[in-house]
C-alpha cells in the first residue's frame, strides 16, 4: 500500500464526477509513463475504495489521479494513491522517477521468477509457482472452512504478469455511491477479508489471527506483527476500543504472537478510525511494506446509521500478501535476501 494501485477504467457515467476534481498541473518533464502511455496528471479529487477499509487515514477516501494520454488527448484511467498532501505527491514523483533506473521485468526475468508466455504476458517461475500452490492449498484447506466464497475481492493477478507500470487493481465510486457499496459489503456478510461482527470478540480475533499467521508462514519473510491504532478514539467510545485493544492483544498472546509492547499510533486526522494489527516487513531502503492483517473499523464508517454498533473485522491476507508479491517484483527484487530467505 505504499505504491498507488491501479483502478479499473471508469465508465462513463462516472467521468463527470472525476472532471470536478481540482487541477493540478505538472510540468512536462514530470509527465509519467504510465502503461507504455505518456500522460500528465490533471487532475485529484476524492473518491471512495470499493476496498472497505481506509487507504488515507483521515478520511477512508482515496485521493486519485486524472491521467491524461499526451498522445490523443483521452483520458485513458484513474489511479488511487494513499496521498493527503500534494507533497506526499511530489514524493511519489521523485520515487517514480528513480524506479526508471532499473529494468524490473528485466530482473525478474534474471532471477527466474517469471518468464515470457507472449508479449507482455509472463509466467510464473518456480519460486512463484510454489507461492500460488501454498496459496491454493492454504485456501482449499483453511480459508473455505470459514465460509469465504472467493479466494480475493481484488489483487495482482498470480496467473500472468503484465509489463512495467502496473500495480495492483482497485476499483473507486463516487462518494454519493457510498451508502449502496455499504449495503452490498453487509449482504457479503463473510469473505477472506471481510466479516462484519455486531459483536467483536477476542474469540474471532483469535480465529483470524491463527489463520494470518499460517498465512504468513508460508512465505520466508521476515517481520514484526505491529498494532495501530488510526487516529484518536472520541471520548464516548473510549472505553469500547480499550476493550477492543486489550482483546486483540490477548488474542496474540494466546497464540504466541511477538506483537509490539506500544501502540503505533496514526493521529494525522482528527477522525477516528479503528485498530489494526499488521505483518510488516521492510525492505532496504528501512521502508515499511504491510502484508496480511486483522483490522476493526468504526461504526461511523456505516453511512446508514444503523442502531446497533457494526464493526468490521477485516481479515486480509490474500489480497495484502498478493499485492506485496506484485510491487516485490515490480521492484525488480529491491529486498534484502533476510526478507526473501
Amino acid at each position: 500500500e505504499n505504491l498507488p494501485l491501479q483502478a479499473r477504467e471508469m465508465v462513463a457515467e462516472n467521468a463527470a464526477v472525476f472532471l470536478k476534481a481540482k487541477n493540478f498541473p505538472l510540468a512536462a518533464e514530470e509527465a509519467l509513463d504510465f502503461a507504455g502511455q505518456v500522460v500528465d496528471v490533471v487532475g485529484i479529487g476524492e473518491y471512495w475504495g470499493l476496498c472497505p477499509e481506509p487507504h488515507v487515514p483521515s478520511t477512508g477516501s482515496l485521493k486519485a489521479f486524472q491521467l491524461l494520454s499526451k498522445e490523443s488527448g483521452e483520458t485513458i484511467v484513474i489511479t488511487g494513491a494513499v496521498y493527503g498532501n500534494t507533497q506526499e505527491l511530489k514524493k511519489f514523483l521523485k520515487l517514480y522517477r528513480a524506479r526508471e533506473e532499473w529494468d524490473s521485468t528485466l530482473i525478474a526475468l534474471e532471477r527466474r521468477w517469471i518468464f515470457p508466455l507472449a508479449e507482455g504476458l509472463y509466467g510464473l517461475g518456480e519460486y512463484l509457482t510454489l507461492a500460488k500452490e501454498r496459496l491454493q492449498a492454504l485456501w482449499e484447506t483453511e480459508v473455505a472452512s470459514l465460509g469465504a466464497r472467493r479466494l480475493t475481492a481484488h489483487c495482482y493477478p498470480l496467473q500472468t504478469l503484465p509489463g512495467e507500470g502496473f500495480w495492483a487493481l482497485e476499483t473507486l465510486v463516487p462518494q454519493e455511491d457510498r451508502p449502496s457499496h455499504w449495503e452490498g459489503i453487509k449482504s457479503q456478510l463473510l469473505s477472506e477479508q471481510n466479516l462484519l461482527l455486531s459483536r467483536a470478540n477476542e474469540e474471532n480475533f483469535i480465529s483470524h489471527l491463527q489463520f494470518l499467521e499460517k498465512f504468513t508462514k508460508i512465505f520466508p519473510f521476515k517481520g514484526d506483527w505491529v498494532l495501530c491504532r488510526f487516529g484518536k478514539a472520541p471520548k464516548k467510545q473510549k472505553d469500547l476500543w480499550k476493550r477492543l485493544e486489550k482483546q486483540l492483544r490477548l488474542a496474540s498472546q494466546e497464540l504466541r504472537i511477538p506483537l509490539n509492547p506500544e501502540t503505533a499510533v496514526d493521529e494525522s486526522s482528527d477522525e477516528f478510525l479503528g485498530l489494526r494489527i499488521d505483518f510488516v516487513v521492510r525492505d532496504r531502503l528501512g521502508r515499511e511494506w504491510k502484508t496480511a492483517h486483522l483490522g476493526v473499523w468504526t461504526p461511523e464508517l456505516d453511512p446508514l446509521e444503523s442502531r446497533d454498533p457494526i464493526h468490521l473485522a477485516e481479515s486480509s491476507a490474500f489480497g495484502g500478501v498478493e499485492r506485496f508479491l506484485a510491487l516485490l517484483i515490480e521492484e525488480g527484487g529491491e529486498f534484502s535476501k533476510e526478507i526473501l530467505g
